[in-house]
C-alpha cells in the first residue's frame, strides 16, 4: 500500500469545495479505525504526527509501517496521506520525507525571522525534490508602540 501525496488530497478538497478533516494517531488501533472510517464513507484519511507521536510508533518508518499495515488490513481504497506537524528541525524533516510522509511542516517560529525563512527555504527545497508538500509558520517580529 502506497501513501497518497498530500497535494492530491488538497486539490481533490478544492475542486469539492469541502474539508478533510485531520486525525492524530499515535497506534496500530488509532490508525485502523480512522481508515476504517474513511473507508466506509469514502473520503481521504489524513493523519498528523508530531515527532512524540512517531516515538509512541518506533520512529518516522515505524510510524509509516504501522499505517500501511492499518490500511491493507482495513482493505483501504481511498487516499491516505500522513503529515509531520510542527517539527523544529530540517534533519527530522528530511528523515520523515525518506521515511515516505506525505507532507512536513517546518515550525522554525522560535527563531530570529531571517532563520526561519532560511531554514523554511532549505526544508522546501529538498521536500520538492521529493515531491513532497511542505509548509511552515512565519512570523514576523512584533512591533509595539505606544
Amino acid at each position: 500500500m502506497k501513501l497518497s501525496p498530500m497535494k492530491d488530497i488538497l486539490e481533490m478538497a478544492e475542486e469539492r469545495n469541502i474539508a478533510y478533516g485531520a486525525y492524530v494517531t499515535v497506534s496500530y488501533e488509532t490508525a485502523l479505525a480512522a481508515i476504517q472510517a474513511g473507508t466506509e464513507l469514502d473520503i481521504p484519511v489524513i493523519f498528523i504526527t508530531g515527532t512524540d507521536c512517531c516515538d509512541l510508533m518506533g520512529g518516522f518508518e515505524g510510524t509509516v509501517d504501522t499505517v500501511k499495515r492499518a490500511m491493507k488490513a482495513a482493505g483501504c481504497n481511498v487516499p491516505v496521506a500522513l503529515h509531520l506537524d510542527h517539527c523544529r528541525t530540517y534533519e527530522e524533516c528530511v528523515q520523515a520525507i525518506q521515511a515516505g510522509y506525505s507532507s512536513v511542516m517546518i515550525d522554525g517560529s522560535s527563531l530570529p525571522f531571517e532563520e526561519n525563512v532560511a531554514l523554511t527555504k532549505k526544508v522546501v527545497d529538498y521536500a520538492h525534490c521529493y515531491g513532497t508538500v511542505s509548509y511552515t509558520h512565519l512570523t514576523l517580529p512584533t512591533i509595539y508602540s505606544v
